[in-house]
């Protein structure tokens, strides 16, 4: 293979990209409205983020009312999403081609 020297990097987002994952997207997506629960946010706080797609009202809400655990929100929610990635990591197999594609990229 013909090597452009320009390139000097590739990244690649390995979930469904070079690996053929399982990971349950509908307990990934509920995340943060678990969280929200968890900390005691109010249901019709929740209830208007969700409609609108949004965490700035259960934001605001933890950040007035629970100022420490507002702080650590974006940590639990990621420790929380790794977990949820992992649960099938074991079944993880490589797309066919993909072992010899970053071979040629070496």
């Amino acid at each position: 293979m013909a090597r452009d020297g320009r390139i000097k990097a590739i990244g690649f987002d390995m979930d469904g990209t070079l690996m053929n994952t399982k990971v349950d997207y509908d307990k990934l997506g509920r995340i943060v409205q678990d969280e929200f629960e968890f900390q005691g946010v109010p249901e019709e706080i929740i209830a208007e983020d969700i409609k609108a797609n949004s965490m700035t009202h259960g934001l605001g809400w933890l950040k007035a009312n629970k100022p420490d655990m507002f702080n650590e929100f974006d940590k639990r929610i990621g420790d929380r999403a790794t977990e949820i990635e992992m649960e099938f990591s074991d079944l993880a197999k490589p797309y066919p081609g993909t072992i010899e594609l970053l071979e040629d990229l070496r």
